[in-house]
């Protein structure tokens, strides 16, 4: 059986847009955007602070998946469509769930109440490979305050996980997980601190 995994936030690039945005699809739903948001996600595209902010990073995902897997991908006839965070919005879309203009209007407003848990806090994310989960578990509880939170929020696979937190937890952690000898250790491009207990 085959199935389509669509992705998250965090790899996204002004890059992305490059081979598909001459695409029909593509155009479709970037002016729906525009048309109902008053977003030009290719406008915003040269501008990295701004296509990385949550609304149109988590749009830019979801107009890229889209148009990837019309472009690439539905000639493989999947039996099954899944994703993981903004990717799950983009899984549910393609398997007849919601139409266009639901799952768009859907991903503005979860960026939307994404933003207000967060607005008076500076988060981010961290992505972590070569370490172990218990190694990662007990520095967080070291760094963790009342004022600062880390937590891992993405147990990706074996070995790489992502961290979520304020951002000066994040700073903290970075050093010692380097120190610890873990392979890679990268902030990602996200706005805030994403799948983790800040947001409630």
């Amino acid at each position: 059986m085959k199935a389509g995994l669509f992705p998250g936030q965090g790899a996204h690039s002004p890059k992305m847009f490059d081979e598909i945005k001459h695409t029909k699809v593509f155009m479709e739903i970037h002016d729906h955007v525009n048309n109902k948001y008053s977003i030009d996600l290719l406008s915003c595209s040269k501008e990295k602070t701004l296509f990385n902010s949550n609304i149109i990073s988590s749009l830019a995902t979801f107009i890229t998946s889209t148009s990837s897997y019309n472009l690439y991908g539905q000639s493989n006839q999947l039996r099954a469509y899944c994703g993981y965070s903004i990717g799950q919005y983009t899984a549910m879309y393609h398997a007849g769930m919601l139409p266009l203009d639901v799952v768009i209007d859907l991903i503005f407003k979860r960026a939307e109440l994404m933003n207000d848990a967060l607005k008076n806090i500076s988060t981010g994310m961290l992505a972590v490979i070569g370490l172990a989960e218990e190694t990662i578990i007990e520095l967080c509880e070291k760094i963790n305050t009342s004022n600062n939170q880390i937590q891992i929020s993405n147990f990706n696979c074996y070995g790489q996980y992502t961290l979520s937190g304020n951002l000066n937890a994040i700073d903290s952690i970075a050093n010692s997980l380097e120190k610890l000898g873990a392979k890679k250790v990268l902030k990602l491009n996200v706005e805030g601190a994403w799948h983790c207990k800040l947001l409630k």
